[in-house]
């Protein structure tokens, strides 16, 4: 019997000696990913709190070149200064990259997203959801907040 509990023991042993336990690179990224998205996503839904339905094109175009690109570039930032899961290195550079030429637009040329019926910054948010990182795109499959 003793030695039956002794060999359970061992049993044990080696497999929490096999998980290191630290979490896997994806979803470790995933996390603190997510988290930079959500503090940027809750700055950008209070700054545009200021844009209302009385709100003329001109007061929208100076909202998105003086708060929103910088608020998106901030949420760039952080985002690359996270490491990514080696094999998915390029994917996200890819993202982040994509999303920087939106903003960089937005910047160019507020005006011309003014008016805007589709979001600019839909197709890569798409990408995000499909990569599992929701928070940094449609933001759809998370909970409301209301």
């Amino acid at each position: 019997m003793n030695a039956a509990r002794l060999g359970a023991a061992a049993v044990v042993v080696v497999l929490l000696g096999c998980s290191s336990g630290k979490a896997d690179p994806r979803t470790a990224f995933i996390k603190s990913a997510a988290k930079v998205c959500d503090e940027n996503a809750t700055a950008i839904e209070v700054a545009s709190a200021q844009i209302t339905a009385q709100s003329n094109e001109e007061q929208v175009a100076l909202f998105l070149k003086q708060t929103l690109v910088p608020l998106y570039r901030t949420r760039l930032d952080a985002l690359r200064a996270l490491t990514p899961p080696a094999g998915d290195a390029a994917t996200i550079k890819t993202l982040l990259d994509d999303q920087a030429k939106v903003v960089d637009a937005i910047e160019a040329d507020p005006n011309t997203f003014t008016k805007l019926a589709t979001d600019p910054f839909a197709q890569v948010d798409t990408r995000w959801d499909a990569y599992g990182l929701t928070q940094c795109g449609s933001r759809s499959a998370l909970p409301s907040s209301s």
